[in-house]
């Protein structure tokens, strides 16, 4: 029988001496506090920097129940996860070393509130088998304050941009019905003048006629623009349309715009109507041939399918929206014109505003406004002097 070498164990002994001395330095001068639970949600291990965090002693905390740390919103949150984490764990697809994180509102000792952002993994048996929860916890209530006055001002902003579009849009409006109603107005009297010296008055009327209707089709546009559109819903092919139309628009291009072309076949399939595609695709070619010098150069039209998490966040709109189909449909118009400054992208799809030539600034409008019906978004790149690109975003149909 071989006797151990007490040297050896001697050695071993120390090392792990030196090891938890190592280690509990550590845990006592980190600014997180590292903590183990239970299955049963039960602390069995705080750091010593729980005492800097949350106020409270080590021996205080240690023996809670987490419903006892959390505020209710997050407790359901943490339920919520833990669920997840052990459906996760019984499909024996997981990975064992993930790590979750989470961020938490958390009270502490006298019970005020804070914000910590937790990092959580299982601690596992020899067999892999979760036996309890290791955690980090930081304090983040100085970067959630600051996110939050950040939203603060970005909301007051947001407010102060759409005043603005809202007094663009009520001037332009009462311009347009005041110069349409003095020609409906101007052309009655005549009319009645007419009759009174019994001439035929069908002339002025037919111009009163034409300048109301005129008034009517701001009043169509605009309720396109708050997204009430009409048309019967089908499925269609977005390729296919947009090959419909290219015989009509064409002949409406500049001489000097080259039209290149890159549709699939078949194209994503979405839930629409034809004269809505119609619309969307008309008004960012001509707005795009609309930003080439002197009508000459390229304007290139493609159709996609793209998945949520690849459409840019930037320069979206609507500015709140959020994608909430597994895929979308995209429009893309190109062009080589002079480019837009990031000033002007924010305002681009506010009614009656345009940096074109005056009677312009519903068409872009118009295109929010049928996307927004679609549960869509349109998203703008574009730098001064390099071109801008257009994307149209439709949910696909299933």
């Amino acid at each position: 029988m071989d006797v151990p070498d007490i040297t050896d164990c001697q050695q071993i002994r120390e090392a792990l001496r030196a090891s938890e001395e190592k280690y509990r330095l550590i845990a006592d001068n980190m600014a997180d506090t590292v903590w183990v639970m239970n299955m049963n949600m039960r602390f069995t291990y705080v750091s010593p920097s729980v005492t800097r965090m949350y106020g409270a002693a080590v021996e205080d905390v240690q023996g809670q129940t987490i419903d006892q740390s959390l505020t209710p919103e997050s407790l359901q949150a943490v339920v919520i996860a833990f669920a997840e984490e052990m459906a996760l764990e019984a499909s024996g697809t997981a990975d064992p070393a993930r790590v979750r994180v989470m961020e938490l509102e958390e009270y502490k000792h006298d019970r005020s509130t804070f914000w910590v952002e937790s990092s959580l993994s299982f601690v596992r048996d020899e067999d892999g088998k979760p036996i309890g929860i290791l955690g980090a916890s930081r304090d983040i209530t100085g970067r959630k304050r600051a996110e939050a006055e950040k939203e603060k001002l970005e909301a007051q902003n947001r407010q102060l941009l759409k005043a603005e579009s809202l007094g663009r849009m009520a001037g332009a409006i009462a311009h347009h019905f005041n110069n349409q109603l003095q020609a409906v107005m101007g052309n009655l009297e005549l009319a009645m003048i007419q009759v009174s010296e019994d001439k035929n008055p069908v002339e002025n009327l037919a111009h009163a006629i034409r300048s109301a209707r005129k008034a009517s089709d701001v009043i169509g546009l605009m309720l396109t623009y708050l997204g009430q559109t009409s048309g019967r819903q089908e499925t269609l092919d977005i390729s296919d349309v947009c090959r419909q139309t290219l015989p009509l628009l064409r002949p409406t291009l500049p001489n000097r715009t080259l039209l290149d072309v890159d549709l699939p076949d078949p194209g994503p399939l979405v839930i629409s109507n034809t004269t809505d595609i119609h619309q969307i695709l008309t008004h960012l070619v001509t707005n795009a041939c609309e930003s080439l010098a002197g009508g000459q150069g390229t304007v290139h039209l493609s159709v996609k399918t793209v998945l949520p998490e690849n459409i840019p966040v930037m320069n979206r709109f609507p500015v709140d929206w959020k994608p909430a189909n597994p895929a979308y449909a995209c429009i893309q118009i190109t062009d080589t014109g002079a480019g837009i400054s990031q000033v002007d992208i924010k305002k681009l799809f506010d009614p009656f505003f345009t940096t074109k030539f005056t009677g312009r600034g519903l068409g872009l409008s118009v295109i929010l406004g049928i996307l927004r019906a679609h549960g869509g978004s349109v998203v703008v790149d574009s730098r001064l002097g390099q071109g801008s690109l257009f994307s149209a975003f439709l949910p696909v149909s299933d």
